[in-house]
């Protein structure tokens, strides 16, 4: 049987950090170095995904923008076409994703709301888990 996203998450337990598309660049370079994270889900109000805010659309915006970029709202720079996962999507289907889109983040969603976050690194280390798990399995 194969591990889905559930199963990720289910080793996770800080909640996700989100940022508002009213926030600014400057709000969101800070909500991610204290974090020491490099992607950030953009909800609206009501929490539901409207997109997502990554090191790299920091990086465009001040290629594009320069000295201003700190002052400009997430919502001028955000990726609003946001790849998504479900919890029942299987790992191996994620990890095809990622690396054909080049993305190390996957939000995950249910009824369009975000429910978690997954990284290429927590499913790395997921499949390592379940690899040595099997391997001690045919240990004598």
């Amino acid at each position: 049987m194969r591990s889905t996203v559930a199963d990720v998450l289910r080793r996770r337990t800080s909640a996700v950090a989100t940022i508002m598309p009213s926030a600014s660049l400057a709000d969101a370079a800070r909500e991610l170095a204290s974090r020491d994270i490099g992607f950030l889900p953009v909800c609206d109000t009501n929490g539901a995904l409207i997109g997502v805010l990554s090191e790299r659309d920091i990086v465009r915006a001040i290629a594009k923008h320069g000295a201003n970029t700190p002052t400009l709202p997430v919502e001028q720079v955000y990726t609003r076409e946001a790849v998504t996962c479900a919890m029942e999507t299987d790992v191996h289907g994620v990890i095809a994703v990622m690396h054909e889109k080049r993305i190390r983040h996957l939000p995950v969603v249910r009824d369009g709301r975000l429910v978690g976050v997954v990284s290429l690194n927590d499913l790395v280390i997921h499949l390592l888990r379940e690899a040595e798990q099997v391997s001690q399995q045919f240990v004598l």
